[in-house]
């Protein structure tokens, strides 16, 4: 498996190139900054359950968003033959596959994490 960081390093600069890094790490943060527009008395919740209680409700309404991206990233890789080099490579399928979904979880750990320093801020 010594291919796999490549791959998931060459999965980041397609994801960074072709500008679908952007919602995949904007989603949560924007999620995580939502709790300062929702005063916790408007919620109906006490401060940080209010503010717990946004940031679950807007990356409920991003992860679907990123998950059917991500679905349409690999479907359209797999559609055009971009990884078709790989075959003549010797590189296993299950490699790209693997590297790909890594590369959408180190995305999108980095944004819910980001988003909930944001949350966690705007508590305070």
């Amino acid at each position: 498996m010594s291919r796999l960081p490549v791959l998931t390093r060459m999965a980041l600069r397609e994801l960074f190139i072709s500008y679908r890094m952007v919602p995949i790490l904007g989603l949560p943060i924007i999620a995580g900054l939502a709790v300062s527009l929702v005063s916790p008395e408007q919620a109906g919740l006490g401060a940080l359950a209010g503010a717990a209680h946004v940031l679950a409700l807007g990356l409920a309404c991003a992860l679907p968003v990123i998950g059917a991206l991500a679905a349409v990233t690999l479907a359209s890789e797999r559609r055009r033959g971009t990884p078709a080099w790989m075959a003549v490579r010797a590189v296993p399928r299950s490699a790209v596959v693997i590297s790909w979904f890594l590369a959408f979880a180190v995305l999108l750990t980095a944004g819910i994490a980001l988003g909930g320093v944001g949350a966690w801020l705007a508590a305070l």
